[in-house]
């Protein structure tokens, strides 16, 4: 029987303390005893940029291929609300570029205790779906700015989203809004109370 091998994490790298069998070997180009986390990132950390006061850097950042889609939130523990979103997007668009907010933007909307996951983690999992073409970490009070800057064909929001009259005027005069029915259930909120008492509230 093919042993299983124990991984451990010391920050910095995977560590396989066994090494594989002779038989288990023959693909040994493929993988290593030790592999840098760095290395394992560095591709998918590529596809994520940030908007700091408008300056999408340049080395992150390249214009999607059309058409192009874009959704946005927090994406705090990715749920199955937040992949039907993603997928949704996704279905025709040759770009899915994903909008997560940072943390202080989380705090403001979801109260102190938010988010859970901080925004590098958050934004790197959603870069490591295969339907994400490139993911920006971005304040939500710059959203509408943001989104005339990438000039999408089409901006997923969820029908509980709130933007003011004139940041909706602003992105409806680049993009198509498409409004999204939140799947009952599905929120990072609900998934947090289930696990504090048991039950959603």
């Amino acid at each position: 029987m093919t042993r299983r091998p124990h991984i451990s994490h010391d920050g910095h790298h995977m560590t396989v303390p066994d090494p594989p069998t002779p038989h288990e070997a023959e693909g040994a180009d493929l993988c290593s005893p030790e592999v840098s986390l760095a290395e394992l990132w560095r591709e998918t950390d590529m596809r994520i940029a940030s908007w700091p006061g408008g300056a999408l850097p340049k080395e992150s950042w390249e214009p999607p291929a059309r058409p192009c889609s874009l959704v946005c939130g927090a994406f705090d523990l990715l749920h199955v609300g937040h992949v039907s979103l993603i997928l949704a997007a996704s279905r025709n668009a040759a770009a899915l570029v994903a909008v997560v907010y940072d943390d202080a933007s989380v705090r403001r909307r979801k109260g102190p205790d938010r988010p859970v996951i901080e925004q590098a983690s958050r934004a790197r999992v959603l870069a490591s779906l295969r339907r994400t073409t490139h993911v920006i970490i971005a304040d939500s009070d710059d959203l509408s700015d943001l989104i005339v800057a990438i000039g999408p064909d089409l901006v997923y929001l969820s029908v509980n989203t709130w933007l003011p009259e004139p940041k909706r005027q602003q992105i409806s005069s680049v993009a198509r809004i498409v409004y999204l029915h939140r799947q009952t259930g599905s929120s990072t909120s609900s998934v947090i109370k289930r696990t504090r008492y048991g039950k959603s509230r």
